[in-house]
């Protein structure tokens, strides 16, 4: 899904696509994934377990609320249902750190991605991510998926021009899709070849 393109959504108060997907045509296969598309961050995950079989349709429809409208209650719930085995607080530079495929979340809604378990030329930690910054809340904006980093977004988050005095926090856990609850080992250091 890296490279392809959607339009963005904050979901709220019109339906999604994944979400229409899910509430009026679970036996159709998912839906395709561009421009006439608009998923939000956390959808653009469970379309990728869906199309991996990581999920079923049946648990990605479990984790929607049976109306349109989204209370605080529903959004908790969803919480817990993409973290059930816990979250841990994402501090650099400890041997804490997300593994692959673990779920990355920024402010516990602000933004999810979805972590790779490797480190980039500088040391940074990446995922996959949908999404399109810096026009935080605007839904309908063309995006793309890509590879980044979690100290990028954050960054992106953090910056007192688009969030005035927001703090960030940062926490990671296994999916409902994992199964292997082991201590993360240590991220390898990246091996650059010589220029």
């Amino acid at each position: 899904m890296v490279g392809h393109w959607a339009l963005w959504s904050t979901g709220g108060a019109q339906p999604t696509s994944l979400e229409t997907w899910v509430r009026d045509r679970p036996l159709a296969s998912p839906p395709q994934l561009d421009t006439g598309s608009a998923p939000s961050c956390w959808e653009m995950v469970l379309l990728a377990a869906v199309r991996s079989r990581a999920l079923t349709t049946g648990q990605v429809q479990s984790l929607y609320p049976s109306d349109q409208l989204w209370t605080a209650a529903d959004l908790q719930n969803w919480l817990q249902a993409m973290s059930p085995h816990g979250r841990c607080a994402f501090t650099p530079g400890t041997r804490l750190v997300p593994r692959r495929g673990d779920l990355v979340f920024w402010n516990d809604f602000a933004h999810v991605a979805l972590a790779l378990g490797t480190l980039d030329r500088a040391e940074r930690h990446e995922v996959i991510s949908f999404w399109a910054p810096p026009n935080l809340m605007w839904s309908g904006i063309p995006a793309e998926v890509r590879r980044t980093t979690i100290e990028e977004l954050t960054a992106i988050l953090a910056d007192p021009t688009l969030n005035p005095g927001a703090t960030i926090a940062v926490t990671f856990g296994p999916g409902p899709w994992a199964a292997d609850l082991r201590p993360a080992p240590p991220v390898p250091r990246p091996v650059h070849s010589a220029p």
